[in-house]
């Protein structure tokens, strides 16, 4: 009952708020109930219910960008989702090396069991995100700041890997710990190249502005041969002028 209550509880305060946003996003938004009604099916039946996962919790790319934008632009969105569904299978299969021996006894499957102990897929991960997120920031035309930022994200995350003992669940929660500082930095970069972009462009319209205008010194010599025909309009109407 007290379970029920909780699910119920989160629900309608999930749907409120979905309800609260433009209606491209409502619809975005209620897209995913198929993905969110399977998932907790999938250990039972594929041995990558983390890819399932990714597909239900990076959604909320899709919900989000629909909301701030009204529309979707996929050149965008498409690989920022897909790299948040890769990201997904790297942190959430080291989570589940805590749980191989449990999920064997009960007969569910897990990537961590497909996948074994070796790191090459791992770090297959880590690599797919980043060069994903890149081709989503050309996308968007970000600064190109986003890139190192984003590299160099991925090589600590490579390194904490390197450091993590998939046999060891206080290793493999501590590994699945510091994927927070990775997404934080993610969204910095974001941030930082969008900001520097702004800066870039609002710098380029003031510049064409400028060059609209005319220039001190064109200025200055159109007036003075304006008022050297003036000058002369006015000898030959005098008669000091002969032309």
């Amino acid at each position: 009952g007290r379970a029920f209550g909780y699910l119920t509880g989160h629900m309608t305060v999930g749907l409120g708020i979905l309800l609260s946003l433009h209606p491209t996003a409502v619809a975005v938004g209620a897209m995913s109930v198929p993905l969110i009604v399977i998932y907790p099916l999938c250990k039972r039946v594929t041995y990558m219910p983390q890819a399932f996962l990714g597909l239900t919790f990076n959604w909320g790319v899709l919900v989000g960008y629909a909301s701030l934008l009204h529309t979707i632009n996929w050149p965008v969105v498409a690989p920022l989702y897909a790299a948040g569904i890769s990201w997904t299978l790297l942190y959430d299969t080291v989570y589940a090396h805590q749980d191989k021996k449990d999920d064997t006894q009960a007969g569910v499957k897990s990537s961590a069991l497909l996948l074994g102990d070796s790191k090459n897929p791992l770090h297959g991960f880590n690599a797919l995100t980043t060069a994903l997120l890149s081709v989503s920031a050309v996308s968007a035309s970000l600064h190109p700041i986003f890139h190192p930022i984003s590299i160099t994200s991925s090589l600590f995350l490579a390194r904490a890997l390197n450091n993590t003992d998939l046999h060891s669940p206080p290793s493999c929660a501590k590994f699945f710990k510091a994927n927070k500082w990775y997404g934080l930095s993610i969204v910095a970069a974001i941030f930082i190249a969008g900001y520097l972009k702004k800066l870039n462009q609002d710098e380029e319209e003031e510049e064409e502005e400028a060059d609209r205008l005319p220039q001190p010194e064109e200025s200055l010599i159109s007036n003075l041969y304006l008022m050297d025909n003036v000058r002369l309009l006015e000898d030959v109407v005098t008669g000091k002028t002969v032309l």
